[in-house]
């Protein structure tokens, strides 16, 4: 089955005009072109910040992909019901999914697959806070891609590339620094709007353009980040993304409350959740502890003491989902190991993997970089 428009119209920035389109055919398909669909709709509802219809898709390809015996796309089906649970920091369930896809791709040699891989993978380290391993496995998901690889594939690792690195900053560079370290993500941030611009990748440049105006905030550049943020919200809006307005919505409660501006804030603040609805609980949480602080500018201590009760709550069940996600991640890793002892061309990395992942190294050595016996294997928001 064709979907060529169809993606043409999702990367070009129009995700519920592809939706639509898409559930309108589903009805009079059946077999592999009802395969393909039911991925494009994972992917139309992923992008438009509805992970439970994503996930749903997702399972029902991949139900399809397993009774038709279609491995590849079995595989896709699992990275996209891991990426639905990645949107909403449920990142145990979807490293289980990414570890089942993991499995299926070493007998698959294709690189838009295991660029997917390495990219969620780096994702949800990221989040997690273990930020040299989520620069490794993003950079690798760039390095698989063949000069023929679809552009969109190479913009969203640079999405992700840079926000991985924003994240970094937040762990690891102390407060008085923070400022002058966002700033320097300005000129990435520029670089990769106008290269997906040119690249026909408009959704893609609508979340670099969202980046953008909150590294804005973030360098302290508060004004211009309120104006930046508040002239992108229309073309977000026309996009589907809302999600990403909801985010977008934090980032400039975020300027108003830093400027003083309390109840302009706290309506922003209210706003972003609204658009967040089903979203990141992290995005929710943020938002909240900033809802709380402008009350306690206005001297409402009722008010604030309220929105910081919830924005705890959020914070102990995001602390639960990511204790769960790591001592999974560590247990897949450990497994790999052990299994590694009967492969010893592949030993080396195995270990060197379960030491970066329970010790937090700063260097995770590449595939390459060890000896190992010839594969086909290549393994591959803010706004992710």
């Amino acid at each position: 089955m064709d979907l060529s428009t169809l993606n043409r119209t999702l990367d070009g920035g129009d995700a519920r005009a592809a939706l639509e389109r898409a559930l309108g055919m589903l009805a009079r398909q059946s077999g592999s072109a009802r395969l393909e669909l039911l991925l494009f709709i994972a992917r139309c509802h992923g992008v438009i910040g509805a992970p439970v219809e994503a996930l749903r898709a997702a399972l029902q390809a991949r139900a399809l992909a397993v009774e038709l015996g279609d491995v590849h796309a079995e595989a896709d089906a699992l990275l996209d019901a891991g990426a639905a649970h990645q949107r909403v920091d449920e990142h145990g369930p979807a490293i289980g999914y990414f570890e089942q896809a993991e499995r299926l791709l070493q007998s698959i040699d294709d690189p838009h697959l295991h660029h997917g891989l390495l990219r969620r993978m780096g994702v949800s380290c990221s989040i997690l806070g273990r930020h040299d391993a989520a620069l490794v496995y993003i950079g690798r998901s760039i390095s698989v891609l063949p000069e023929s690889a679809p552009a969109q594939d190479r913009m969203s690792s640079r999405n992700s590339l840079i926000n991985a690195r924003s994240r970094r900053i937040d762990g690891a560079v102390k407060e008085s620094a923070r400022e002058e370290a966002y700033a320097a993500l300005l000129p990435e941030l520029e670089a990769l709007i106008r290269d997906a611009t040119a690249e026909g990748c408009h959704r893609i440049a609508l979340l670099a353009r969202a980046n953008y105006g909150t590294v804005f905030v973030r360098a302290g550049r508060l004004a211009e980040g309120i104006d930046y943020l508040g002239r992108l919200m229309p073309d977000l809006a026309a996009a589907g993304l809302k999600g990403d307005m909801g985010a977008a919505k934090g980032s400039i409660g975020t300027a108003l409350l830093k400027l003083g501006r309390f109840q302009e804030a706290i309506a922003t603040f209210r706003e972003g959740l609204q658009l967040l609805e089903m979203g990141s609980p992290a995005f929710q949480r943020e938002i909240l502890d900033g809802i709380g602080a402008a009350h306690e500018g206005l001297d409402q201590p009722r008010e604030a003491l309220a929105a910081f009760k919830m924005a705890r709550a959020l914070e102990q069940k995001l602390a639960d989902s990511s204790a769960v996600a790591l001592a999974s991640f560590v247990f897949r890793a450990g497994l790999r190991v052990g299994l590694a002892r009967n492969r010893p061309g592949q030993r080396q990395v195995a270990y060197a993997r379960i030491s970066a992942i329970v010790q937090g190294a700063v260097n995770i050595p590449s595939e390459a970089s060890v000896t190992r016996r010839p594969t086909a294997r290549r393994r591959a928001k803010w706004n992710t």
